[in-house]
């Protein structure tokens, strides 16, 4: 008997944290049933040790680096999620044997940026819209996981289509990633910064590039919200868009770049709110000597 697949979004609930800091992480059992105890470790260190240990991929989740403590006892995979993060939606692809028993296969954080312990403001809205979406379209078509994926994409809904490309964009799939790239061209705004987002957290190669082209664009929100992502991006090539955005002729486009590279901690930053610093629109040049002047006085608090 073939097996079928169903695709879930859950909203992860509660954190719970009492154990003394100790830096370690066990981690025992099966997905039916884990013992988990973790002492002061980074969130995304304790999936990833849960992640091995039932041999289920959890994608989407390097960014939460907030330390945790908890423990818990013979309890089942999407209950310990549910009490590792607060507030942040994730997809739990389930595959059915034939016997009927489900296990699942795959978990994709749908925020990544999110915060562990802090309430994601979309995320229950999100969570039972796209649960309800999905399930339907599931039982009315009888799609494979990547087809229901791809058509939640091109539907009308903005919050379904960025949850579909999340998990497109994690499946590590020709057809999935290939969904994912065109609808980084999309006319759609909502889709295309989604896709846009996609591609930056998987870190994908077409991402610098196709972030550059959306710069060009003459929409101020899609402009912000590459600038956004690209803030995010590590290496020389996001620096230089980050540089060029600073002579954008539409001074909110400069304001914007020089907030978001203000937030940045790396010293190649401080070159650029120094050129900032010389930007003719007094607005945009005293919120760059703001942030030169905070990090002088961090230093010299130092």
């Amino acid at each position: 008997m073939p097996w079928s697949v169903r695709v879930y979004l859950a909203v992860l609930l509660s954190l719970i944290g009492v154990y003394p800091a100790s830096a370690e992480v066990m981690v025992r059992g099966t997905q039916g049933g884990l013992t988990v105890h973790a002492d002061d470790v980074a969130v995304r260190d304790v999936l990833d040790a849960i992640s091995r240990q039932t041999g289920v991929p959890i994608h989407g989740a390097r960014h939460l680096s907030e330390p945790i403590s908890l423990g818990l006892t013979e309890t089942g995979l999407l209950d310990v999620m549910s009490r590792i993060l607060s507030g942040i939606s994730y997809f739990a692809i389930h595959e059915a044997a034939p016997d009927g028993t489900l296990r699942i296969t795959e978990i994709v954080v749908l925020a990544p940026e999110g915060r562990a312990g802090a309430a994601h403001e979309t995320a229950p809205d999100i969570g039972v819209h796209s649960a309800e979406v999905l399930e339907r379209a599931l039982g009315e078509t009888g799609l494979g996981r990547e087809a229901l994926l791809r058509a939640a994409v091109h539907g009308e809904d903005p919050r379904l289509q960025a949850d579909a490309l999340t998990v497109l964009g994690h499946l590590n799939t020709r057809e999935g990633y290939l969904a994912v790239l065109d609808s980084a061209t999309a006319t759609s705004r909502d889709e295309r910064i989604a896709a846009l987002r996609t591609l930056a957290t998987v870190e994908a190669t077409e991402a610098l590039p196709l972030l550059a082209a959306a710069l060009q664009e003459t929409d101020f929100a899609l402009k912000s919200g590459a600038l956004e992502l690209i803030a995010t991006l590590p290496g020389d090539g996001a620096l230089r868009l980050l540089e060029r955005s600073l002579s954008d002729p539409d001074p909110s486009v400069r304001l914007a770049t020089v907030e978001l590279v203000g937030r940045r901690t790396d010293v190649d930053s401080v070159a650029l709110l120094q050129k900032a610093v010389r930007d003719e629109n007094g607005a945009i040049s005293a919120t760059a000597e703001g942030f030169l002047r905070g990090r002088r006085e961090g230093m010299d608090e130092r």
